[in-house]
């Protein structure tokens, strides 16, 4: 065999790594760009964590309504 059929799948494997990289990096961009507009609480200032658990107890309120309409009761 030659020198290209190893370069071959080698080159294929190193744009994927780039594309990874690259997907990470943007999700890593847009995940700070929502931190900074406030989207995201913080869990370690004391609003960010009320915030969290007072969205925790309403899903759990909701789950146990939306299981008794299922049911019919």
């Amino acid at each position: 065999m030659d020198d290209a059929t190893y370069r071959g799948p080698r080159k294929g494997l190193d744009h994927i790594a780039y594309k990874n990289r690259q997907s990470v990096s943007d999700w890593e961009e847009r995940l700070w760009q929502r931190r900074l507009r406030g989207e995201l609480p913080d869990p370690r200032d004391e609003n960010g964590r009320r915030q969290f658990r007072d969205q925790q107890q309403r899903i759990a309120t909701l789950r146990g309504f939306a299981r008794r309409l299922h049911e019919g009761n």
